[in-house]
């Protein structure tokens, strides 16, 4: 399901980008561009995620981690709660190949943390305006962005990867995906 991202979510993810940068993405060692960059990516995938829910008039709780401890983050952080099911969103950029060749990737960690906090389902989105020659999103090429699917969180585990990079101990193909219309029902 593809979706226009309005200059007020871009503007949003960047003032998030700048409140949250000493409490988000520093699991990496990246440099600091390169943290904001990744916050910016997340939070268009929330707000994605939020406008599409608003549009089908769908109940739901989300929790704005904003200004949120890292320690609280680390325990109690949920994207969204919807129909009692906690929701994790996660987002990633693409450049002009496309993302129809990308996958869901976990970390080993990032699994576990999410066992540990009762993630119920993980929806996966992509937005446009990555550049993977600078390894950041380019806010002006950032106008489109694709709600892939969900998976149920446990059924993460059943796609072992080879762990060619940091990050992919899982690798969930998109086509393995549930359409996310199924979600809210």
């Amino acid at each position: 399901m593809k979706i226009k991202i309005t200059k007020e979510i871009i503007y949003k993810a960047i003032d998030r980008s700048e409140a949250s940068i000493g409490y988000q993405y520093d699991r990496f060692k990246l440099s600091l561009n390169m943290r904001k960059s990744m916050i910016v990516i997340g939070t268009i995938g929330e707000l994605i995620f939020e406008q599409y829910l608003k549009g089908k008039e769908v109940e739901y709780e989300y929790e704005d981690e904003m200004h949120k401890s890292l320690e609280y983050i680390s325990k109690y952080e949920k994207d969204f709660e919807l129909n009692n099911d906690i929701i994790e969103i996660k987002t990633s950029g693409y450049d002009q190949a496309g993302y129809e060749h990308l996958n869901l990737l976990y970390s080993q960690d990032q699994y576990d943390s999410g066992i540990r906090k009762g993630f119920d389902k993980c929806v996966l989105i992509f937005v446009n305006g990555y550049d993977r020659n600078e390894g950041r999103l380019k806010i002006e090429n950032c106008n489109s962005a694709t709600i892939a699917g969900y998976i149920p969180f446990k059924d993460i585990s059943k796609y072992p990867s080879q762990r060619k990079y940091y990050g992919d101990d899982y690798k969930v193909p998109i086509r393995e995906l549930y359409n996310i219309e199924t979600l809210i029902k």
